[in-house]
């Protein structure tokens, strides 16, 4: 895991987002029809947290290679290890099939956490 994310974990272990800073603006288009990504809380390391990513990952037909920390059903935000040592942040989708729908949105966790603002 990126240090960054594992001091943030060291410290709370995952929770949830303050709901003044849950938004995360994007310029594609994602399933809400938002322009922006709901993080709504992060994930743990724990049995009900991020070790469930690969459940996740073949439940709901994702990519290999990433390591979820975020999201629901059919919406992701996680670290994608695909052919890296060093994660990038990335949203993806399950209804596109096969990570079609995958977008680099940070490149490191510091800088997705730092991108995260209010709603509207």
């Amino acid at each position: 895991m990126p240090t960054d994310f594992v001091q943030l974990l060291k410290k709370v272990n995952g929770g949830t987002v303050k709901e003044t800073h849950r938004a995360f603006p994007v310029d594609f288009p994602i399933e809400s029809g938002d322009g922006f990504i709901m993080v709504e809380e992060i994930m743990g390391a724990n049995e009900e947290g991020l070790l469930l990513s690969d459940y996740f990952i073949l439940e709901c037909g994702l990519p290999e290679g990433l390591v979820l920390f975020s999201g629901s059903g059919h919406a992701w935000v996680g670290f994608n290890y695909k052919n890296r040592e060093v994660p990038n942040v990335v949203y993806v989708e399950s209804d596109e099939g096969s990570g079609n729908n995958l977008h680099v949105i940070a490149d490191t966790f510091t800088e997705f956490i730092n991108m995260l603002t209010v709603v509207g």
